[in-house]
């Protein structure tokens, strides 16, 4: 969060923003102390955006950490401001404190491992100050976090505000002292002219100044007494607060005078509203957060009580605040109003009748949502966040063996929300909680609550849990006649497969399609059709995925439906990545990551965003596909069974193009070991672990990651994953065994030809013009390494910094070869081919095999090319200018030809090639 700005002027307090400034530069953790009312938020607000406005910024680029065996590693945003703001005020759940605060800094992550892991390397050794507001309700929980963060992060510097301090080894701890006179004095005027434009101070000055006085200068007690100006002279005012003041002198010798001296302002100003005032106010103490106009009539009102009028009154007495959020009003009681007002609900015995219509609003307003998913996604979303506080609040109250109806089915309204916005932790607990109350019902909430689990767990990453908590949904569904329910447990139940069977899960998606059809359910027809669109896209058939995902897009995106359209849309993104279009899969890379962005999320906008940055880095961006991962925080020694974004893959190969394969290492390993639950996940990291291990000096290890990519990706229909196996494969085997990479390169080369993989297709020339400069064919090498360079410059593939080296050391190779005119020469000639010339003329002499030892049908189609243009009577050397092959090369083709034709010279050949039956195009 940023630094809030309050729309009321800040008075005073020059001496304790100096000493608060000076207090910030020596120590590392400064805690703010002082009853409540006066000004410790203020203050620090003040100080926290004096030094954000300075612009002492922090900038760092490195985005993603180098890696190595056992370290913690975790992605979290570049660029982070040296100040950032976290209320604390509105968590009820110590539990929560680590997550509001990773929240607030805009760490992603799953577990509370992960949000950790992301806020350490978040903050590093940068020089960043974040404000944590309001602690004292959860001191251990802040004080432990504060503790680890300042001893792992040494930049870090923590401003904390509490009625008592944090308890913390080297806490600077500076209590709030009242305002001087003068300060106090221009509060009261300042805060008079709002209530009252017409007040002027220079006729009261003595009334102002008794007020103040007898107020202690506190800041909060001056603004109430204040806003009574419209109403009451200040004599009258000063009168009231002294009276009240003297009613409590005589208190607890424990209770701290300011303290007394607040409560008694606030006994002032309750005692002089009206009964119907008196009974809202102590009411809306019930509200976490900022509350609509709604919600307090529907929590705080009674039959015949304008709420809105009671409520404006309110805020003119300062008892509530307005915050304006869009084009919408909504209040909220400072913290020390609450507390004041929640006593009061206590001693009227209203707390459960109160408590009890609140869970009853936010059950309304949960279930209205979750429906509106089906129509407004973005609307539902919206709503459900700018109330997260008081739901939770409600459900804390709800789900009480008591309350256990309205509990549990507030908890299953609330699933679709918290998968959505990546609260996998804390919904899972709730939903728990509700199958909990009532283990062995077999109602259709009961069926909702293992659906929300399913779906929590598999944006967390607990793949198991999504299949179980999903049969058992789709039964109880089954039974209770729940169509819509029973359909979106089907497509959940095809979420595991994707990973290890995927005609397994484009099986169970199609049956999930046609139920949520007939049912209506919109959510799961659209989910169940992208799961089933990435099964056939895993498998290379992309032109199938995007005729099913394009209407199935079209559908989601009509109802801003943002998890399943960003998803949908990154089905026509993968197919042009693969299929010869970098550049259009950037473009539409861009659509996804604005579809998915407001979700903020781990699963969604975390596993889109490592699609994007896959093709942003094979376009040639590899520093900007580095910054796209930088918002998934994600520590991998705490969460080796979480892969919900994929993640290794991606980050892997972006530090392996970069040159640097020992950070590479660690991601690929991790991605390895998880075999039997991400088997794709695996699959894809063997080859690129083969490729680091090659590139490290360790070719034993490569080969074995080969083979096993190999065996994998062919039992599982992989084509990309085995093409791209075989290629490493050759590479391991080009120096002893050139003739084995030839045919493996070969191999590779088909397989992407005939699947459509037209963008690896310049990967195969490139390794088979590698081959051939080494191997005597220096002319062929040339135009083939041009034709992929050309290839690549259409495409929008350009060759990855790591391959660079070895490019222009065998480019250097080949012009001193041929020398400067020839190379130019042989270049000119490659770069103007086709892709697909290029591919048919490297594909010469790689033929069906099993053909006859002798006569034509044995000829391979180079030596068939060669006969022809020997019948032709063109010479060695233009063959082999024709057919982009050496002099050597044609003489050993032709040596071929005469011992599998019975020929022994050119002469027979030709006679042989030219008759009517025997020409090699008969």
């Amino acid at each position: 969060m940023t630094v809030p700005r309050s729309l009321t002027s800040f008075v005073g307090r020059e001496t304790e923003l100096e000493r608060l400034r000076a207090r910030l530069a020596e120590h590392r953790l400064v805690t703010l102390t002082g009853e409540g009312g006066s000004g410790k938020t203020r203050l620090a607000a003040r100080v926290c955006g004096e030094l954000a406005e300075a612009g002492d910024r922090v900038v760092e680029n490195s985005v993603v950490g180098d890696a190595v065996a056992g370290d913690t590693v975790v992605m979290a945003r570049a660029a982070t401001k040296t100040v950032r703001w976290v209320d604390l005020g509105p968590v009820g759940d110590p539990g929560l404190v680590l997550r509001t605060v990773a929240d607030a800094l805009e760490v992603r992550a799953e577990s509370e491992a992960d949000a950790y892991a992301g806020l350490v390397h978040l903050l590093g050794d940068r020089r960043v100050l974040v404000c944590l507001d309001t602690c004292e309700h959860l001191l251990d929980a802040v004080a432990d976090l504060a503790h680890r963060l300042l001893t792992a992060c040494p930049g870090l510097v923590l401003l904390a505000t509490s009625r008592e301090a944090l308890g913390v080894p080297g806490e600077a701890v500076y209590r709030v002292p009242g305002l001087d006179p003068a300060a106090a004095h221009r509060l009261f005027a300042e805060r008079a002219a709002l209530a009252d434009p017409g007040f002027a101070p220079a006729d009261v000055e003595d009334e102002v100044r008794r007020i103040c006085a007898r107020l202690d200068a506190l800041p909060l007690a001056i603004e109430f007494a204040a806003a009574w100006v419209h109403a009451l002279t200040p004599a009258q005012i000063a009168a009231g607060v002294e009276d009240s003041v003297r009613l409590l002198g005589g208190g607890p010798r424990t209770a701290i005078p300011r303290h007394r001296t607040l409560t008694a302002s606030l006994d002032w100003s309750h005692d002089l509203l009206s009964e119907s005032e008196q009974r809202v106010l102590r009411r809306l103490s019930v509200f976490t957060g900022r509350f609509t106009v709604a919600a307090a009539a529907a929590v705080a009102g009674d039959p015949g009580t304008d709420v809105l009028a009671v409520v404006r009154r309110l805020v003119e007495q300062s008892l509530v605040v307005a915050d304006r959020d869009g084009d919408q009003v909504r209040y909220r009681l400072l913290d020390t109003v609450r507390h004041y007002a929640f006593d009061l609900l206590r001693r009227a015995d209203e707390v459960i009748g109160t408590r009890d219509r609140h869970l009853a609003h936010h059950l309304d307003l949960a279930s209205a949502a979750d429906a509106g998913f089906a129509v407004d996604q973005d609307r539902s979303r919206t709503l459900l966040e700018a109330e997260h506080d008081d739901l939770h609040a409600a459900l804390r109250w709800g789900l009480a063996p008591e309350r256990a109806e309205a509990g549990r089915s507030l908890a299953a309204a609330m699933a679709h929300q918290w998968m959505i916005r990546s609260q996998a932790h804390e919904g899972l607990d709730f939903l728990r909680a509700a199958l909990d109350l009532r283990p062995d019902d077999r109602s259709p909430v009961q069926a909702r609550l293992h659906l929300g689990t399913s779906m929590l767990a598999m944006v967390a990453g607990r793949i198991h849990q999504v299949t179980e908590s999903a049969v058992l949904a789709a039964d109880i569904a089954a039974e209770a006649g729940d169509p819509p329910s029973t359909a979106l447990a089907t497509a959940l139940r095809a979420f595991a497969p994707f990973f290890t069977d995927p005609p397994r899960c484009a099986e169970l998606a199609r049956r999930a399609r046609a139920l949520a059809e007939d049912a209506g359910a919109a959510f799961a027809e659209d989910w169940a059709a992208a799961l089933e669109a990435y099964s056939l896209n895993r498998r290379d058939r992309h032109a199938e995925a995007v005729a099913l995902a394009q209407p199935a897009f079209a559908r989601s995106r009509a109802r801003n439906d943002r998890f399943c359209a960003s998803f949908l849309r990154g089905i026509d993104m993968i197919r042009r990545l693969h299929t010869g279009d970098v550049r259009g899969a950037v473009a539409i890379g861009e659509e996804v990551i604005a579809l998915a962005e407001p979700l903020g999320d781990y699963f969604a906008y975390g596993s889109n965003l490592a699609n994007v940055a896959q093709a942003v880095g094979m376009s040639g961006d590899i520093d900007r596909a580095m910054s796209l991962m930088a918002p998934v925080a994600h520590g991998i020694d705490n969460a080796g069974d979480v892969d919900a974004v994929a993640y290794m893959y991606p980050v892997g190969m972006l530090h392996l193009w970069s040159g640097r394969p020992a950070a590479a290492l660690p991601w690929f390993e991790r991605g390895v070991v998880q075999h039997d639950t991400y088997e794709w996940t695996a699959i894809r990291c063997l080859v690129l672990l083969s490729t680091t291990l090659r590139r490290l000096g360790r070719p034993e290890e490569a080969a074995a990651a080969a083979a096993r990519a190999v065996a994998t990706a062919d039992r599982v229909d992989g084509p990309s994953v085995l093409a791209a196996a075989w290629d490493e494969q050759a590479r391991l085997a080009a120096a002893a065994d050139p003739a084995r990479a030839f045919d493996l390169h070969h191999r590779a080369l088909a397989l992407r030809r005939e699947r459509g993989l037209v963008t690896y297709l310049p990967d195969s020339l490139d390794a088979l013009a590698f081959l051939l400069a080494s191997n005597g064919s220096p002319e062929a090498a040339v135009r083939m390494l041009a034709a992929a360079t050309a290839a690549r410059e259409r495409i929008g593939y350009p060759r990855p910094p790591v391959d660079l080296p070895d490019h222009e050391r065998v480019t250097a190779g080949l012009r001193k070869h041929l020398g400067e005119a020839a190379f130019r020469e042989q270049w000119a000639e490659g770069a103007a081919l086709s892709l697909e010339r290029a591919v048919a003329d490297a594909t010469r002499g790689r033929g069906p095999r099993g053909r006859p030892g002798t006569g034509w049908a044995s000829l391979t189609p180079t030596e068939l090319a060669v006969a022809a243009l020997v019948a032709e009577g063109v010479p060695n050397p233009e063959i082999a200018r024709r057919l982009y092959l050496s002099r050597s090369t044609v003489k050993t083709h032709l040596s071929h030809i005469y011992a599998k034709l019975g020929t022994s010279s050119r002469t027979e050949l030709a006679a042989i090639a030219a008759s009517a039956e025997g020409r090699p195009d008969g």
